[in-house]
Order: C-alpha cells, then sequence, then structure tokens
C-alpha cells in the first residue's frame, strides 16, 4: 500500500506523511482565521481534522490540539486530557493547571483564566483546536468550552471541529462577524480535486471511471481514498458502483487489511480497546503483542529481536495513512473513527485474557504518568480490583460531586469480597457518601466494616482499620446531630484514639495536611434548647484530646473555633475573639488551614462591628496571605466569600466577585460550604435591591444551613428584609418572629445587628404597626442595628478611600504610583524579580515590597491576575513598537517607557 494519503504533499515526520495541497479550502480557512472562533462543520470521513491539521502545520502556529472523545465528559477526565494538550505549549502552565483542577465555578474559572496567560506572547498567534466536539454532552464540559472560546484574546483563535450544531450561544459573535463557518458541502472535494489526488498517487483510470468514482462518492474523502485504494491494486475497469454502496468495511478488508500481516492486524484490533495512546504505550503494548505472538520460538533470539520488531511495527502503523496517524500536536496515536468501529467488528479474534493483557499495560502507563481516572477505568476492564482500589486511595478527599458519583459508580461494581481485603478504599466510599450528604448510608456502611473486623481487633490491620472507621462514625454522628439531637460522639472517638495509639501511633499523615471540610457552621447544632447547645459542648469538649491523636491533628482547633463562633453569635465579642485566637494558634500547629481562616471570618465580622479600621486592615492581610498557601486547597473560595461578605456589607456590591452574585443558580460549591456562599449571595442581592434574586438564593440556603439553629436565624433574618423591602409587611412580620423565637434562648442576636439599617427599618415599622412581636425585642434589635450601621458607615468610608487588599480600580485608575507602574510593566515583560532590581538600582526586598503594594492596590492575587486586571482597564497595553505602555484614561497624555533589561555581564 502507498505510503502517500488524501492528505498529502509536504512532510509533518520525516519519513512519513505528507499532505495534499488544497488551496481551496486553505484560502477559506484563511479568511476564517480572520475572526476569532472558527467552526468547521461537517459528517464522518469529510477531512474536517486533516484540513485543519495540514492548514496549521503548513503555517507553523502554535497550536494547543484537543482531541476529546466520550469519556471526556466526565469533568476530571476531561480536565487531565485539556493539561495534557496543554503541555505542549508549557509544561509549567499544565503543571498549574493541573493542580487547580476542573474549573467548575465562575470564580475558579477566572483563575484558570489567569494561569495560561503567564505564557501568552502578545507577539504571537495561538489557536486552539477542540477536535470531535459533538461527542461532548456534560453541561459541565460544555460550560467550561463554551466560556474559553467566548472569552477574548486578540491573538488567540478557536476552531471548533465538529460532526453538527453545536449547543452554545454564539449568536452575538455570529452578528457581529467575529465568528466564521466552514460547512460540509465547502469540505467535499471538487471534482479536480480529486483528480489531483490520483494523479499523486500514480493513478491513472478512463474519464468515465473518474465521472463515476465523482459521482458515487459525492466528494466525500474517505470514499475518495477507498475508491483510490481500489484502484491502485486492480484494474480500473473493475470499478462499480456497488463497489462503495455495497460495504464500506469490505473494502476496507479487501484493500487495507488484505496485505496486512496478521501480528499487525490483531495488534490494530487490540489498539481499538483503548482511546489514543501515546507512542511509549503503544511501544510497551507492542512489545507485549509480539511476546504473545512469538510464543514458542527461541526465547534468546525473540528477546533480541523485541525492540527492533516493535520500532518496525510502528512503522508499519505509520504507514497506513489517514486511517492511523500520528498526531505531533498531542504526541499521540489516533484512529479514524470509521476504521476503529471496523477493528472492532473483529475483537472476537483476540481472547480475554489478550484484552485484559491491553488494559493492563496501559492502566499501568496511565496511573505511572499521573493519569489516575483513566487508570481507573483500565483497571476496572481488566478487572485488577487491587490496582483500582490502590488509585482510589491515592485521590484527593475532596473532589467534585460529580467525579465523586462516578467513582461510587466503579465501586459499586467492585465485589464486596474484595473489601475485605482494601477495606481503606471502602472508607473512601464512605467519605464520597459524607460529601453528598448521605449521612444515614454512610453510617450503615462504616457500621458494617465495624462488625466485619471486631473479631480481629488484635491484629495490626483489623486495628488500623477500625480507627479509621470509629474517627469516621464519629465525625458522622457529629454531622447528625442538628437532626438527631444526639451528640454521644465522643465515645467514637475515644474508641479511634485507642486503636490508634496501639496501632497507628501519631506520625504525620496527608489528613493533616488538610482538614475535613467544615460545614457552614462550625457548630453543629439544630435546636434552640440552650441545653442542647451545653450537650454539645460536654461532647465536644470530651472529644478534642481524642480527636489530636485518632486524626493525626486534623481538626485541631475546632473545639476553640466552636466556642469563638457561639460567643460572636451572642455578641459577647472579647470571648470570641480570645477563642478563635486560640483557634488559629492551634490551627497553625497542625496546618488546619480552614479553621484558621474560619476564625479570620469572624474576627473580620468583629472589626466590622467595632468599627475598628486597624483590626480590620490586619484581618484582611491574614485573609490575603492564605492566596500564597498553595497547600490549601480551598483558599480561593474563601478568599472570595471572606471579600464578598465584607463588601455586602458595606454596600459596595460591584466588588463582591462575580460567581458570588449569579442570577437564579443554586450553589455551585460542594455541599459541605455551600451556605457561606448562598448567605453572601443573598446579601449581594439584598444590596442591589435584587429583592426576588436575594429570595431565591434564601430558598435553596434553608436546604443547606436550615438544619443549623444559627443558619435559621440568619436565613430568616434575611428573608425578612427582602419581604419588607417588598411591600409584604405581613410575611416580613411572620418571618421575623421565626428569627426571634429560634435567636433567643441562646441570645443570638448577632445576625440581627450585622444587618443594620435593614433591621433598623423593619423594626421601627414592626413597633410602629404593633406587628405581635415582643416590643423589647424589637427596641434591642433596633439599638444594635443603628450602632452596627454607624461603625459600618466608618468603614466603608475608609476603605471606599484607600485602597486595601480587598480593593478594586476605581474610575480614574488603580492609584499606582510611578515606581509600581515600572514594576508592573517589567512584571508583564518577564522580567524576574532579580532584574528588576538591577534595572531600577534597589534591593530585592524593596521590589518584593513594591510588587506586594501592586497586588493590593489591584486586589491582585498573583502576577498573572494584576497584568490580566491592568490589561482589562486599560491601564497596561502593547504601543505600536512592540513595548508596553502604561496609560491613564483619566490622563491619556501619561504614557511612560519601557524598562531597559539590565545587561548579561
Amino acid at each position: 500500500m502507498s505510503d502517500k494519503s488524501i492528505f498529502s504533499v509536504r512532510p509533518v515526520t520525516p519519513g512519513h506523511s505528507t499532505y495534499l495541497e488544497r488551496p481551496r479550502v486553505e484560502e477559506l480557512l484563511d479568511k476564517a482565521m480572520a475572526t476569532p472562533i472558527v467552526l468547521v462543520l461537517g459528517g464522518a470521513g469529510y477531512g474536517k481534522t486533516h484540513a485543519v491539521y495540514s492548514y496549521l502545520n503548513k503555517r507553523k502556529i502554535r497550536t494547543v490540539w484537543m482531541q476529546l472523545s466520550e469519556r471526556d465528559n466526565f469533568c476530571d477526565r476531561f480536565w487531565e486530557n485539556f493539561t495534557q494538550s496543554m503541555s505542549m505549549l508549557s509544561s509549567a502552565s499544565a503543571k498549574k493547571l493541573a493542580k487547580q483542577g476542573f474549573p467548575a465555578t465562575a470564580r475558579q474559572f477566572e483563575q484558570y483564566l489567569s494561569i495560561p496567560l503567564e505564557d501568552v506572547d502578545p507577539g504571537a498567534r495561538y489557536v486552539f483546536v477542540y477536535d470531535d466536539l459533538h461527542l461532548i454532552h456534560d453541561r459541565g464540559v460544555l460550560r467550561f468550552l463554551e466560556h474559553s472560546i467566548t472569552t477574548p484574546f486578540f491573538n488567540i483563535t478557536s476552531i471548533l471541529v465538529s460532526r453538527k450544531e453545536l449547543p452554545f450561544n454564539l449568536m452575538n459573535f455570529y452578528s457581529k462577524g467575529l465568528l466564521s463557518t466552514i460547512e460540509e458541502s465547502e469540505l467535499r472535494f471538487k471534482k479536480e480535486e480529486m483528480e489531483s489526488y490520483f494523479s499523486m498517487q500514480n493513478i491513472s483510470a478512463p474519464q468515465g471511471i473518474l465521472d463515476s468514482i465523482y459521482r458515487d462518492t459525492e466528494g466525500w474523502a474517505f470514499a475518495i481514498q477507498i475508491a483510490g485504494h481500489y484502484l491502485q491494486n486492480l484494474s480500473p475497469e473493475g470499478y462499480g458502483i456497488h463497489i462503495l454502496r455495497s460495504n464500506i468495511y469490505r473494502l476496507i478488508e479487501s484493500e487495507v487489511m488484505a496485505h496486512m500481516k496478521s501480528e499487525l492486524r490483531s495488534f490494530l484490533i487490540k489498539l481499538t480497546l483503548l482511546d489514543d495512546a501515546s507512542p511509549e504505550l503503544v511501544r510497551e503494548l507492542a512489545r507485549l503483542h509480539l511476546r504473545k505472538h512469538d510464543a514458542g520460538k527461541n526465547t534468546e533470539a525473540k528477546n533480541s529481536d523485541d525492540e527492533k520488531k516493535a520500532e518496525s511495527l510502528l512503522r508499519q502503523i505509520e504507514e497506513i495513512g489517514s486511517f492511523i496517524r500520528f498526531d505531533e500536536y498531542r504526541t499521540v496515536f489516533s484512529i479514524h473513527r470509521l476504521f476503529r468501529d471496523y477493528l472492532g467488528k473483529s475483537l472476537d479474534e483476540i481472547t480475554e485474557d489478550e484484552k485484559k493483557e491491553v488494559y493492563t499495560a496501559a492502566a499501568d502507563w496511565c496511573a505511572a504518568n499521573n493519569l489516575k481516572m483513566d487508570a481507573i477505568g483500565y483497571y476496572e476492564r481488566a478487572g485488577d480490583h487491587g490496582r483500582l482500589v490502590a488509585q482510589i486511595n491515592m485521590l484527593p478527599l475532596i473532589l467534585p460531586g460529580r467525579t465523586e458519583r462516578l467513582l461510587m459508580d466503579v465501586m459499586d461494581r467492585i465485589p464486596r469480597d474484595v473489601y475485605l481485603k482494601h477495606a481503606g478504599a471502602f472508607l473512601v466510599y464512605v467519605r464520597f457518601l459524607m460529601n453528598e450528604g448521605k449521612l444515614n448510608e454512610a453510617k450503615e456502611r462504616v457500621e458494617a466494616i465495624v462488625k466485619t473486623y471486631e473479631d480481629q481487633a488484635d491484629s495490626e490491620p483489623a486495628g488500623r482499620v477500625l480507627a479509621d472507621c470509629y474517627n469516621n462514625l464519629g465525625m458522622i454522628n457529629a454531622l447528625l446531630a442538628p437532626v438527631t439531637n444526639d451528640y454521644s460522639f465522643a465515645p467514637y472517638f475515644e474508641k479511634a484514639h485507642y486503636y490508634k495509639l496501639k496501632w497507628g501511633g501519631e506520625g504525620e499523615t496527608e489528613e493533616q495536611k488538610t482538614t475535613m471540610t467544615l460545614r457552614t457552621y462550625a457548630c453543629l447544632v439544630g435546636s434552640p434548647e440552650p441545653a442542647d447547645m451545653e450537650r454539645y459542648f460536654a461532647a465536644l469538649d470530651a472529644s478534642a484530646s481524642h480527636l489530636a491523636v485518632s486524626m493525626n491533628g486534623s481538626m485541631h482547633g475546632v473545639d476553640d473555633l466552636n466556642r469563638g463562633e457561639f460567643e460572636f453569635f451572642r455578641m459577647n465579642l472579647a470571648e470570641a475573639e480570645a477563642c478563635l485566637w486560640e483557634a488559629v494558634a492551634k490551627a497553625r500547629e497542625r496546618r488546619q488551614y480552614e479553621i484558621e481562616i474560619r476564625a479570620y471570618f469572624y474576627l473580620m465580622r468583629i472589626g466590622l462591628f467595632r468599627g475598628d479600621i486597624d483590626f480590620e486592615k490586619k484581618c484582611h492581610r491574614l485573609i490575603t496571605a492564605f492566596l500564597e498557601n498553595q497547600d490549601f486547597i480551598n483558599r480561593y473560595t474563601y478568599y472570595d466569600i471572606c471579600r464578598g461578605w465584607f463588601y455586602a456589607h458595606l454596600g459596595e456590591c460591584e466588588k463582591v466577585t462575580k460567581w458570588l452574585k449569579q442570577d437564579g443558580e443554586e450553589a455551585v460549591l460542594n455541599n459541605a460550604i455551600e451556605g457561606l456562599e448562598l448567605l453572601v449571595k443573598s446579601k449581594a442581592h439584598l444590596r442591589e435591591n435584587n429583592y426576588s434574586a436575594a429570595l431565591l438564593a434564601l430558598k435553596w440556603a434553608r436546604r443547606s444551613v436550615g438544619i443549623f439553629i444559627m443558619g435559621r436565624v440568619e436565613v430568616n433574618v434575611l428573608e425578612a428584609i427582602c419581604r419588607y423591602q417588598m411591600g409584604d409587611k405581613a410575611a416580613a412580620y411572620t418571618t421575623l418572629e421565626q428569627a426571634r423565637l429560634a435567636a433567643e434562648p441562646n441570645g443570638f442576636f448577632m445576625p440581627f445587628a450585622e444587618m443594620g439599617k435593614d433591621i433598623r427599618a423593619l423594626s421601627a415599622q414592626a413597633l410602629k404597626d404593633n406587628a405581635g412581636i415582643p416590643p423589647a425585642f424589637l427596641e434591642k434589635i433596633r439599638n444594635l442595628s443603628s450602632g452596627y450601621a454607624k461603625k459600618c458607615f466608618q468603614v466603608a468610608e475608609y476603605f471606599s478611600s484607600k485602597p486595601s487588599r480587598f480593593s478594586s480600580f476605581g474610575a480614574d485608575g488603580p492609584g499606582l504610583s510611578s515606581r509600581e507602574q515600572d514594576v508592573l510593566r517589567a512584571l508583564f515583560q518577564g522580567f524576574t524579580q532579580d532584574e528588576i532590581a538591577q534595572s531600577t538600582l534597589k534591593s530585592v526586598n524593596t521590589v518584593k515590597s513594591v510588587i506586594r503594594r501592586i497586588y493590593e492596590k489591584l486586589g491582585a492575587a498573583n502576577r498573572a491576575d494584576a497584568i490580566r486586571i491592568a490589561m482589562s482597564r486599560g491601564f497596561l497595553e502593547w504601543s505600536e513598537n512592540g513595548e508596553t505602555i502604561w496609560k491613564n484614561p483619566a490622563r491619556p497624555e501619561q504614557i511612560r517607557p519601557l524598562l531597559k533589561k539590565p545587561s548579561e555581564d
């Protein structure tokens, strides 16, 4: 068979395929590339991928090529694929993206955008290709792709290759001339193009035969190629329409497979078991295949020839042409979908043992290359549950809900006897159930494990399992307490402590670095009765010493956080502050970042209540410092929530992060902390007088925080204000009374006070209307809220006039000094801190201080974020000669020249 294909003229990989020049299609792509979005639509086998591939390869445009498949409908699998594709552009950015994880929220998407920006050369052209996009139907992946594609960058074009129209809202781009489409009809071969292809392949045939072929194929590239293979090997006169119409698979068999060696044929059939595979994996599978194929031959001779034969097999694969091609953008072998379908019909030619060998080899390779989701899938297909479980055990404790549910489905298919050998994996399953809020089911499953292992408690493996089981039972019963009013969770931690001391010791583990995600409130109490609160704290105090050992320091400081939260709601601020600082100290000892930042969250609210600006600035600095802590997974979420809460109370909702103000949506965070998101969202909507949106957020909030007594108070207070502002005083008074009944037994008056002028107005009107609410209560919350409103005004006045960690641009710019402008432009140019110090004749420490001030004034998290903010607001841009300039829209005459890079010597 010829080593040329229908898509050949110039070399791509030395010694292998070349591409057919199609000036007409290239002209279409040239015109289309003038727009930021290009759609290439056509059915299977119309040469969509090859047309785009050839065009980009010929023009040497920097390209990120993403080959999509059905498996990319799982966000984590998609993200592994995406980051691997991004590594062709920048391995550093790919690693950062992999660490960040799939951006499921608007906040995470904003963070994602800042990472690739670090590698974008403003003077270069980039193309992102999303191939076989029609295979994607997952809403999360589609939302990410749509946001990525429609986020404008002046030097990036997105090419979307699909068999059908896409479910994206691109009408706005189309109407503004920012989108181009190349249809299937334009991709069909013209008659002269077909004849040029045959001529290039040294195929000659009577004009009548050529006319018949064109008529039969209707310009379908794949069918033309099949016809070409036929004409190369047989007499043209033997061609007839039945050749194409009878069965295209028969043509593949006779014209492609007939001359293929049996070892190559069986190897190709094995490859269809996998998605597109890297050369390393294909090479390993080739060795495995050859060892099987050469069984019975002289072992010494066979081993010496293994490498040569494997390389020969790879060369034969490359020579097949467009049916299987090496994708240099993604560095994988890609099998044409129609050819894959044909080969898939012959899977019964290989044994089940051979299939298992292929799956196992693929799984091992994926595991070694940190593609855990793919490894789990292949181990399951191989039936290797032991290694499947080992991979699951290596996953983070916190995963997106969809990924957790996928893994739970996998784990449900694992035979029960496997868990007797790998109980740790079963506890991972339990953790997923807890994250999904299925606490009773989680409890039943853990209790079943305990029954299995109690008879073996004197053995080390069983003892370790029981320690983990009792820790989980303690957590589950504590989380159920708001509903059950059963606070007898301390004995479980005591048992865990016993088994941990006996078998586990106090060595540091990964769990120590990651707190089990706190709920919206630290206090896990649902009853308004003070006696129940006392019982809860007694159980918590009894658990504290056991937790320190049984969970290796995880949750260290949670008792002080609980007490600080309780006293804060009771407005005993001195006691609250002391407990919260103690929680900070303990949390820092064991790196319990979530406990620490929760303490700062309440300390920030204390500073706001007091009107203490210096204290407030200190809290903001401490919260912002977490952005540099790579070990804290939820740092950006908590930063945005703290920032959002603060500015919502100041009435400056334009500074609340966008994802916290989206209308008509339930929470986007995991179940454990979604209540915080929804409370901030409702406060922001309320401040913007969008009461309907606030009520919708509160409706969702009731599901996650309504079981907590503190949550019922806060939600009812906010709903009462919304109802009042909407003119429904009767509903407002009813809801306010519900808030009173929940709050008064424990003296939880802070949620009323924190709503300032809104509660002041509502309580005053309720007094005037004799609303049926105790007047003494109304007088008290009116006075408290009035005092809070005054203090809040003082803080707002300061933070509106002074740039802070939480501030953003004003109308006249970010207020950067000349030195700060110089340093920011140098950062944009790629200068290091040492180089900036040399250029400005300042010390490195001075430069670091300047950079910190830049981040503070811009409200930026890092270098990329600062540059993105400055460019998006029009203060930083490229001049016509390619230099970076600082421009103030309020004073356009102020343009500063570029810093000069220090000499190498």
